[in-house]
């Protein structure tokens, strides 16, 4: 999908120029469609010109595992994004993308979602906003997530809870994509509108989570989407740290056993087999 995309930006290239120069320059509205006015053709090419300057962003990866979507997290529950990797588009991003293959879905010890499911993204919360040192919390900026205007989503300052409608016979909506024999592998446009936060750098966050159509899959688990619009490295850690801690998304490690605790396990748990069942009314057993 993607690369047929990049074949299709360079298509379009002449269209997508003078259709952005009606998008959000500095704050502007979403036009009418919900990115930037682009409409469908400029939508697909703005996707294409970001996937041809190498802007593949680290994809979130995703499988059947066994009876629920599980998703691969490398530490806090939470994938990151930035704005501005293309030139013509700056207020755009297609990152992070989805992603499910055999290889993916082998390596988080489940199965590639069925062809014909549909995968869907759920929007949990409203948008959160960070300016490099705070949490903004009154705002009036937008971000449109979708490949399309008429596909898009909106998340605003008072967005609620915001399922996606799959198996639809009047078409899917928050849809990411239809399973294939070989898995998914879909990027969706986010197009932030700054509002009167201007050209000011800032980060835009969402918690999701994923659904199936398959109806004997349940929801993924909840995780947060924090897209960069310009801050420095250490003002949107910082924010990443904010958000993180305030919308539940850290994973707390357990640390690795020292030699002592270690050779106390041992000690033990030879202590523990001197005992009978019946005497372990403490429930102290640790197998």
């Amino acid at each position: 999908m993607r690369y047929r995309l990049i074949f299709l930006g360079f298509v379009l290239f002449a269209h997508a120029s003078s259709a952005n120069a009606q998008g959000f320059g500095g704050g502007g509205g979403f036009g009418g469609g919900g990115f930037g006015g682009l409409g469908g053709l400029g939508a697909l090419a703005a996707l294409a010109a970001l996937q041809a300057s190498g802007d593949q962003g680290s994809d979130i990866k995703l499988a059947y595992s066994p009876n629920a979507i599980e998703i691969g997290f490398a530490g806090d529950r939470l994938f990151k994004g930035a704005f501005g990797s293309s030139l013509l588009y700056p207020e755009y991003a297609n990152n992070p993308g989805f992603l499910s293959t055999l290889d993916v879905a082998n390596g988080l010890g489940g199965s590639v979602p069925a062809a014909g499911d549909e995968i869907g993204y759920n929007v949990l919360d409203s948008l959160f906003v960070w300016n490099g040192s705070d949490e903004v919390l009154s705002h009036n900026a937008r971000l449109a997530v979708g490949l399309t205007p008429t596909e898009s989503f909106i998340v605003t300052d008072s967005s609620a809870i915001s399922r996606a409608s799959l198996s639809n016979p009047n078409g899917a909506t928050q849809l990411i994509d239809t399973a294939t024999s070989e898995g998914i592998d879909q990027d969706l446009l986010f197009n932030v509108d700054t509002g009167t936060l201007g050209s000011d750098p800032a980060a835009f966050g969402m918690l999701w989570s994923l659904s199936s159509s398959n109806p004997s899959i349940a929801d993924s688990e909840t995780f947060g989407i924090l897209l960069n619009f310009g801050l420095d490295e250490s003002e949107f850690e910082n924010g990443v740290e904010h958000f993180v801690q305030t919308r539940g998304l850290s994973v707390t490690a357990i640390p690795e056993p020292s030699s002592a605790s270690l050779m106390l396990g041992v000690g033990l748990a030879f202590s523990l087999r001197r005992r009978s069942f019946s005497d372990a009314r403490d429930g102290t057993f640790l197998f």
